[in-house]
């Protein structure tokens, strides 16, 4: 493959170079995180220290279970195929499975990487590509957990 004036050759060489050049391609620009000062916002416009306790709270069941019934059924599914039918037809028998997932969520033990995992898998588009230009890419997005689009509704 070629990069300006050199050529890229080996198996790992080239996976690197797709690597890379996805990342910059997919990933957030240069230059996006910066730091915030603490006397950014007004104090009134400060979350209260009683708001924190309870946005930070573990989930409770009650929440959990009504976030879950107010999803809208017949809809499209997930990438394992099971329909929201099947978790609030189930709730009582899958409900400790799902509490502990969301505990584990809470406590930052559940492994959320693969939660927006991609495949990206280089098509050449032409024969003997020789530039990234010359290969389409194709994306293949595997969501193992399925989440309401408009999230947990909080009460209180």
């Amino acid at each position: 493959m070629k990069e300006g004036d050199s050529t890229i050759e080996g198996a790992s060489n080239l996976v690197n170079h797709a690597t890379e050049f996805y990342k910059s391609l997919f990933g957030p620009a240069q230059g996006n995180a910066f730091p915030l000062s603490e006397d950014l916002w007004d104090a009134n416009e400060r979350v209260t220290e009683e708001d924190n306790i309870m946005l930070t709270k573990p989930f409770s069941e009650t929440e959990i279970k009504a976030a879950l019934f107010q999803m809208e059924r017949n809809k499209a599914t997930g990438t394992d195929k099971i329909p929201i039918e099947f978790y609030q037809h189930c709730w009582d028998i899958i409900k400790e499975d799902i509490l502990e997932l969301f505990r584990d969520f809470h406590e930052g033990r559940l492994d959320v990487s693969r939660l927006n995992y991609g495949i990206i898998t280089l098509l050449p588009k032409t024969q003997n590509a020789k530039k990234n230009t010359t290969i389409q890419t194709y994306l293949s997005s595997e969501l193992s957990l399925q989440m309401d689009h408009q999230g947990p509704h909080i009460e209180g």
